[in-house]
């Protein structure tokens, strides 16, 4: 079992909303999150540069997450409810089903996405966006999940980024854009997110065949 938290919940499992219309040529329908995933968090969570230098529990708790030893890191998370990357942390324990419970939680994931959105934490905050966006763990809400995706993709946040340039592209819930659509999937592949890539490829045969 490999763990890693490195990445928001946004990158490697993704699901396509329900009644999100396909274009004329393929494209991926993969850049949100599943509602069920196996476990497979990442070995260490970012610092962000904006955040001070993390308490010493929180590195106990990524030395336990890195060993495999989850509930030793979810109780270590759990007792800094002021610090925004353990927030999200559990947010992710949660979204993976590696709780206490065993079994995902998709309400109290959004619930600690939220407190660390709110501190400016911009995993968080495309985790939030993802999750208005696809109704999981709280109500379906597009208004909310641009407002979160354009949060953390102004921070940089690459995966958030392409989240929110494909609801611009699609036009789900929002006025489609396909001009701003373009500019943020330029800005999330200059940072490695492959999907990105691709959604320029398809907008750009689009084109050509349009005229």
């Amino acid at each position: 079992m490999s763990f890693d938290m490195t990445e928001s919940f946004g990158s490697k499992r993704r699901l396509g909303f329900g009644g999100l219309r396909k274009k004329r040529m393929s494209i991926p329908d993969n850049l949100f999150p599943e509602t069920a995933v196996q476990p497979s968090i990442p070995k260490a969570i970012p610092n962000t540069p904006s955040l001070p230098t993390p308490p010493k529990p929180y590195n106990t708790a990524l030395h336990a997450v890195t060993n495999g030893n989850i509930p030793v890191a979810f109780r270590t998370f759990a007792s800094l409810p002021q610090h925004a990357p353990s927030q999200y942390a559990l947010g992710v324990l949660y979204t993976q089903g590696l709780t206490p419970d065993h079994e995902p939680n998709h309400t109290l994931a959004a619930h600690y996405y939220t407190l660390a959105a709110e501190q400016g934490y911009a995993p968080a905050q495309c985790n939030l966006g993802v999750s208005y966006a696809a109704g999981v763990g709280v109500p379906r809400d597009m208004s909310k999940a641009v407002e979160w995706l354009r949060r953390a993709a102004g921070k940089g946040h690459g995966e958030a980024m392409c989240n929110l340039g494909r609801i611009l592209w699609e036009g789900v819930g929002v006025r489609p854009d396909v001009a701003e659509a373009r500019r943020w999937f330029e800005r999330a592949a200059v940072r490695g997110v492959e999907v990105a890539r691709v959604c320029l490829q398809v907008l750009d045969e689009e084109e050509r065949r349009d005229g």
